[in-house]
């Protein structure tokens, strides 16, 4: 069962205090100033019963989180604030924010990796027209997704021929991706594999890689691919370490995206002049 964190408590209300580490870019506005405040614990069964039977791109287990990542906008007055909290059972984060209408707040759920210094996201969610107005307490209850995105390959490919390949991105992560491609399965996130380069949503070109054997000749098998996904940049930091999506990642039970690859039928062409 798949751990289901719940951003539950949303609450709005005119208090001053601040919860963890990040940015604030607060905009010129009125004097009144409120709070979120936000209670976060891990969803019970039956809201993971609930996100298992829907649909996702993501098919494995997803491990537990280690940060949270709280980013709160206002388009309409300018304001930001970024907050990176520690995952604990039960924890409340306060967020001081000026009296406005429409703010947004995303939240994103991640996993350090100790070998690459960077944040494997998991989960994500996105509450919009948030209100505060002085004296007054708003609520939101949020449940935290699996990120989804898709890599579709062609059904199989000739090797060294040209093929289409369709991407599409999360919704809190750009709209281009770093693609990966391997004539062998990918282990998990890593970055041992030469990237293809950089590919937008919707249809792309790319060679077919082609395959050997010992003796270097050219085999049947399969071309492999891996996506690595980056923030907005609204929802990321200027500095620090990257947040990244991999899928597919199989260290977290994703099947391996590819296809079978063929070796084209070779002739020989003979011209004689006479």
């Amino acid at each position: 069962m798949k751990p289901v964190f719940v951003i539950s408590s949303l609450i709005i209300a005119p208090l001053i205090g601040c919860g963890g580490s990040g940015s604030t870019s607060p905009a010129a506005g009125p004097a009144s100033t409120g709070n979120i405040q936000i209670s976060m614990h891990p969803g019970s069964p039956s809201l993971a019963d609930t996100l298992e039977a829907q649909p996702q791109t993501q098919t494995g287990t997803l491990p537990e989180p280690t940060t949270i990542r709280f980013v709160v906008t206002n388009p309409g007055t300018g304001f930001s604030s970024l907050e990176d909290i520690p995952v604990a059972n039960t924890q409340t984060v306060d967020i001081p924010v000026p009296e406005a209408n429409g703010y947004v707040l995303d939240v994103i759920s991640s996993k350090a990796d100790p070998a690459s210094q960077e944040y494997l996201m998991l989960k994500s969610a996105e509450a919009t027209g948030i209100n505060v107005a002085a004296n007054t307490t708003t609520s939101v209850t949020m449940v935290l997704a699996p990120l989804s995105a898709t890599i579709t390959p062609p059904a199989t490919a000739s090797e060294g021929d040209s093929i289409q390949i369709a991407c599409t991105t999360p919704a809190c992560c750009e709209s281009q991706l770093i693609l990966f491609t391997s004539t062998a399965p990918f282990p998990g996130y890593t970055q041992t594999e030469a990237a293809t380069g950089w590919f937008g949503t919707g249809t792309s070109s790319l060679t077919a890689l082609t395959a050997y054997d010992g003796g270097g000749n050219a085999v049947p098998g399969n071309m492999y691919f891996q996506g690595f996904f980056y923030l907005k940049p609204a929802l990321a930091t200027e500095s620090g370490p990257m947040w990244i999506y991999v899928y597919p990642n199989p260290s977290y039970g994703d099947a391996q995206v590819g296809c079978p690859l063929t070796v084209p039928s070779g002739g020989i062409s003979v011209g004689v002049t006479y």
